[in-house]
């Protein structure tokens, strides 16, 4: 009997506000087109994980391609760590941080056209307290607008700069914090601390023009003053390098503290108040297609 390879999309059905029957129909046709079979999982909040590695040792599919933003990829990354099967992304979420990151297009067609046909790259991920990282993640004034905004019914790089000013309002004092990478202590005041694997924002704002997803390093960004004009740069621009600013080291391992607990995020997402980041880096875990 033939074998018919297979191709597994994954689909967020609740994530941003891209029609995902219309979007299925898409991905269908052109793999159907191709001569593949198509295997479709929709995401449920309850042991996905769980049931997309059953989906891929039963099928062992060609490529998975994922429909949804940031944390339905990071969900995708943490159950393809055992596979050697490229993932392909097609942004659809509300949070599409690493697709703007990486140049995926937005267009629907082009997305699934990229998806399907380009070859994969390795890509490094980060483990932070225990979480699977594939972006950026930041303590300080961010994670705090990261927390507002999902507040906010605007989106957008306009819905960033209107949480901005009351974000600035209440984060108005520096934090105290120590730095432990590449055998050396950093102490000093901050407003934000960045653990960077990529280079932008999903706002498309530039935080490390620097940053490579598969050199085996990340770097943490140190925004060491509360200077309104650069901040607000940040959220449409490239971040000025100043290093009255922003100071960054280069490592694969950091552990952050703080005196006082800071508001946190990973990928978008805010997780809570903490007092101790430890991040480090896992080089080439997933392959990508981009």
């Amino acid at each position: 009997m033939t074998h018919i390879p297979a191709i597994l999309l994954i689909v967020n059905p609740i994530s941003g506000d891209i029609d995902k029957d219309i979007l299925i129909q898409k991905v269908e046709k052109q793999v159907l087109n191709e001569g593949k079979n198509l295997l479709i999982y929709k995401t449920s909040g309850k042991h996905d994980i769980q049931e997309i590695t059953s989906i891929l040792k039963e099928n062992s599919p060609q490529r998975v391609l994922v429909a949804g933003g940031d944390g339905t990829i990071k969900l995708c990354v943490e159950a393809l760590q055992k596979f050697d099967i490229p993932l392909g992304i097609i942004p659809a979420g509300s949070a599409n941080g690493l697709a703007v990151d990486l140049g995926i297009p937005t267009d629907l067609n082009n997305a699934i056209d990229l998806a399907l046909n380009k070859n994969a790259k390795p890509m490094d991920i980060l483990k932070i307290n225990g979480e699977t990282a594939i972006h950026i993640s930041d303590i300080g004034i961010n994670a705090s607008l990261v927390k507002n905004y999902d507040k906010s019914n605007i989106r957008g790089k306009l819905g960033y700069a209107l949480q901005s000013i009351p974000t600035l309002i209440d984060f108005k004092e520096t934090f105290r914090f120590k730095i432990v990478a590449n055998g050396t202590i950093k102490e000093g005041h901050a407003m934000m601390i960045a653990i960077a694997n990529s280079q932008k924002y999903g706002n498309g704002a530039v935080i490390n023009p620097k940053g490579k997803l598969d050199d085996g390093k990340f770097e943490v960004l140190i925004f060491k003053s509360l200077q309104i004009g650069k901040i607000l740069q940040t959220i449409f621009n490239e971040i000025p390098f100043d290093e009255d600013f922003v100071e960054m080291i280069a490592t694969d391992v950091v552990e952050i503290t703080t005196k006082e607990a800071i508001p946190f995020q990973i990928d978008g997402e805010y997780i809570e108040k903490t007092k101790k980041i430890e991040a480090k880096i896992f080089s080439k875990q997933v392959q990508i297609i981009y």
